[in-house]
């Protein structure tokens, strides 16, 4: 595993697209408004059918929102916000759900070669508990 710590979000994305390119899973997460900043980029994936996985962590707020506060505002604008025929996202509602769901989402990506979106709030991301084996 590889973990890199990017300059903003337009840099993240670009990364994760560069690492799919070359046949490793990647993934990146942000909150709020910064996902804003990956619309393009997520454009370009799609495009170009290639398989990568974004986390974004809901937030209440405009710009950079409330960092305390939890909420799922950003639902509708997810339905619009990606162009054409790739526009797979999730949304976990427990810790263990993201666990699999995050697993699933990849498989997902790799199968139809397509951006794939996980949308959480704040409260489950800053949330933890032990997942039971399967």
């Amino acid at each position: 595993m590889v973990v890199v710590q990017p300059e903003d979000e337009i840099a993240a994305i670009n990364m994760v697209i560069g690492a799919a390119f070359s046949g490793a899973r990647a993934m990146t997460c942000t909150s709020g408004g910064g996902f804003c900043l990956m619309v393009e980029g997520l454009g370009l994936a799609g495009m170009t059918e290639t398989p990568v996985v974004v986390v974004n962590g809901q937030r209440a707020g405009p710009g950079i929102g409330l960092p305390t506060r939890t909420e799922q505002v950003i639902w509708s604008l997810y339905c619009m916000l990606l162009t054409g025929n790739f526009q797979g996202r999730s949304g976990p509602a427990t810790v263990e759900d993201a666990f699999y769901l995050t697993a699933k989402a990849f498989n997902i990506a790799e199968k139809y070669q397509t951006p794939v979106i996980i949308l959480t709030d704040h409260y489950l991301g800053s949330s933890y508990a032990t997942v039971r084996k399967v």
